[in-house]
């Protein structure tokens, strides 16, 4: 086995091998990330994942035109009719979001509308809603962060997302998630209940 230990590959320098092939490595952004020997060697992996998104600054994906790189995986773009919103790197590279939240509300069809009120699709804030499958935490909004080994905890509330931190322990941000869902959702619904009809 060669020692990669203290070579560096793009924004990564290798730090620590852990076993079958594979070694911690401490990116430029401050992240540390697990990466194969061959991947490294290769040119295949060369950062956490933070410079994957560098280059799509100033570009444009449908009628939005990336303003800034907020984390990871997450930007802020400028809509054509002048909103701002924040915009996952897979969506806009996959074409899944093209506009912001107000003009994607304009293009949805009537049958769809009755379903989004203020920008929030009502059946994914039910809070006995089941999480999906492939969710390891068994909690919406709750998933495991690979590259700092914490929980994560987040929601989604009328088109933007919010992390509510990282954490040791699952339970701890199973409740910060509890907590964010009864004090935004609960309010959310009583209010659309009292209002819907009028």
């Amino acid at each position: 086995m060669n020692d990669l230990t203290g070579q560096r590959f793009g924004h990564l320098v290798v730090k620590e091998y852990i076993g079958k092939s594979r070694w911690i490595c401490l990116c430029d952004c401050g992240r540390m990330t697990e990466a194969a020997a061959g991947n490294l060697k290769k040119g295949h992996v060369t950062s956490c994942g933070c410079a994957r998104g560098l280059g799509i600054v100033g570009k444009r994906f449908g009628a939005l035109t990336v303003l800034r790189r907020i984390d990871k995986d997450h930007y802020e773009c400028l809509c054509d009719c002048g909103e701002k919103c924040t915009r996952s790197y897979g969506g806009l590279m996959h074409g899944g979001t093209t506009s912001c939240c107000s003009c994607t509300e304009k293009r949805r069809s009537p049958s769809r509308k009755k379903y989004f009120v203020e920008g929030t699709h009502l059946p994914q804030i039910q809070l006995d809603k089941q999480p999906p499958k492939t969710n390891k935490s068994g909690h919406i909004g709750v998933c495991w962060d690979k590259s700092r080994g914490k929980w994560m905890a987040n929601i989604r509330f009328q088109g933007k997302r919010y992390n509510l931190g990282r954490f040791d322990h699952i339970q701890d941000a199973i409740d910060v998630r509890e907590a964010a869902e009864k004090e935004i959702f609960g309010d959310f619904l009583t209010w659309y209940e009292d209002n819907k009809g009028k």
